[in-house]
């Protein structure tokens, strides 16, 4: 059971959400110390 989704800011949830629907999640990479998406 994960338990990490409340460390990721709402406004980087809704960028996966698009990329996932977009097709291109499989770049991106969730970076902690930067608190958003970054390319592989």
């Amino acid at each position: 059971m994960p338990r990490e989704w409340f460390l990721v800011p709402l406004f980087v949830i809704d960028e996966a959400v698009q990329k996932i629907k977009d097709g291109t999640i499989a770049k991106f990479r969730y970076d902690p110390e930067k608190a958003s998406l970054v390319s592989n």
